[in-house]
């Protein structure tokens, strides 16, 4: 069914509810790597790492009114080694006044609405007891208490037991490029806006229906199981590193997680449906004077439906920075 594709637009808030190292089980085989503590680099450290460090993702100027506003894709995870932003992000950065997210990932209120059961569209004891037990060693897979089972709603344990992956290639949701910069603008007393709300986003995975949660788990366990889901993951990750916004693009070819016109409906609610709406935020903000630094997921760039195409169809200007494109 959705396979991978959910958790390619996962926000870090949510791997961050479940990944928890108080929550950390018996050890398995497969089991991702503790996360350590974050680095506490000394201001000397820190000027090197920013004189060495290289933009990566996506990036993009956008010009309307007279003056510039900044779009960035990011990755909902990342590493120590990335946590540095390149020049020409710190550029962008410097430039705004105002950093907007899809969600604020350090803000609490999704920990507690993913924790009532209210909100919930499917339960964990609703589901057959073979998915059941497929959750479970996925469980045991990650070192992670069974207990989790009660504590959030069917879609979303199945979403956060797919960020395994991520973590066994060596992400963290602590170090994701909105988080840092989020870090950062608070540094810096810069203001930060949501273009969408927790809330919302949650509500896209408690709208699949039972039969949909089963197929889903299935799928997830099963790409777990044969090492698939390392696989996409791994060239997901390499995209954005390296800024191969044309393999970004490309996403639904090869993620083989886009199969049926079921796959393709949801797909398209979860990442299309809701760059028009984002996309129109950023004009109005803009437009009212704002300086934006916007940095969204990096699927929400791509395409005919990308935000870069639907603000140059709202009237910006608008130029590729990062990577610099071919000429």
């Amino acid at each position: 069914m959705i396979k991978p594709i959910l958790r390619a637009c996962l926000p870090a808030l949510l791997a961050g509810l479940l990944f928890s190292p108080t929550l950390r089980a018996e050890t398995a085989p497969d089991c991702p790597a503790p996360l350590g503590p974050l680095p506490d680099w000394t201001a000397a450290q820190t000027a090197d790492l920013v004189k060495s460090a290289k933009d990566k993702g996506f990036l993009w100027r956008i010009s309307k009114g007279g003056h510039d506003s900044y779009l960035y894709g990011t990755l909902h995870m990342g590493k120590v080694e990335w946590m540095v932003p390149g020049p020409l992000l710190v550029l962008a950065m410097k430039a705004s006044n105002k950093l907007a997210l899809e969600v604020d990932p350090t803000k609490p209120d999704a920990a507690a609405y993913m924790a009532d059961p209210a909100s919930w569209g499917v339960r964990y004891d609703q589901l057959s007891a073979g998915t059941q037990q497929q959750l479970r060693q996925m469980l045991r897979q990650g070192c992670l208490p069974d207990t989790l089972t009660q504590q959030m709603s069917a879609a979303m344990l199945v979403t956060s037991l797919s960020m395994l992956d991520y973590l066994r290639e060596g992400l963290d949701f602590r170090l994701s490029s909105e988080v840092v910069l989020a870090g950062l603008a608070r540094g810096r007393k810069m203001p930060v806006v949501e273009l969408e709300s927790a809330k919302a986003q949650l509500d896209l995975f408690e709208s699949l229906s039972l039969a949909e949660v089963e197929t889903y788990a299935q799928a997830a366990a099963e790409l777990q199981q044969s090492g698939q889901g390392r696989v996409v993951a791994r060239r997901l990750i390499d995209a954005w590193r390296e800024g191969r916004l044309d393999e970004m693009s490309r996403f639904e070819e090869w993620c083989d997680c886009v199969k049926t016109d079921a796959d393709r409906d949801f797909m398209f609610k979860l990442n299309d449906a809701r760059n028009g709406p984002m996309a129109d935020k950023v004009a109005r903000m803009h437009e009212a004077g704002d300086k934006l630094l916007v940095a969204v997921g990096g699927l929400h760039m791509t395409g005919e439906q990308g935000l870069p195409t639907l603000l140059a169809k709202r009237g910006f200007k608008v130029k590729q920075l990062v990577p610099e494109p071919a000429h």
